[in-house]
């Protein structure tokens, strides 16, 4: 498990050294610091480009990798900010994370619906930070609190 985590943190990585065009680009880790069913004291990291100035409109890969339970949960988001070359600005968004364990020698799969919203200051190049509560929408529905800081380019 830990090669195959290592192997798909390479490749997200590996996405992060090609951009067309200056600012539309951004890597950022995130932290969850309160304890719930889904997301306590996790780290992700993220990767996020920016498809139209003009929209505001935002895709976000994001990769939880699990150590203590041998699983890795990934995190795919559309995003849109208010506010046209703000750098303060309200962030939403829906998506989904995608979740595989591995346990009883079987892997499990599972899809979380996510919602967000949150605050978020960003240059068009250089520092980004935000904060967002995302709702994990499922049985029990879970908000949970994160923090984010990263490097636009």
């Amino acid at each position: 498990m830990r090669v195959i985590g290592l192997v798909v943190f390479f490749c997200f990585i590996s996405l992060t050294t090609y951009s067309q065009d200056e600012g539309n680009n951004t890597v950022s880790l995130e932290v969850f610091p309160i304890e719930t069913e889904f997301t306590g004291g996790r780290l992700m990291l993220n990767y996020e480009h920016l498809f139209s100035w003009k929209h505001n409109l935002l895709l976000r890969a994001g990769i939880w990798p699990d150590f203590q339970n041998d699983g890795v949960t990934f995190l795919l988001t559309v995003q849109g900010l208010t506010g046209r070359n703000n750098k303060h600005n309200f962030e939403y968004g829906i998506g989904s994370a995608v979740i595989i364990d591995y346990f009883e020698d079987k892997t499990h799969y599972g899809f979380v619906p996510d919602v967000l919203i949150g605050y978020r200051f960003h240059m068009h190049k250089g520092f980004m930070f935000r904060t967002t509560v995302n709702l994990f929408v499922g049985w029990p529905t879970m908000p949970s609190l994160s923090f984010s800081a990263g490097y636009r380019f």
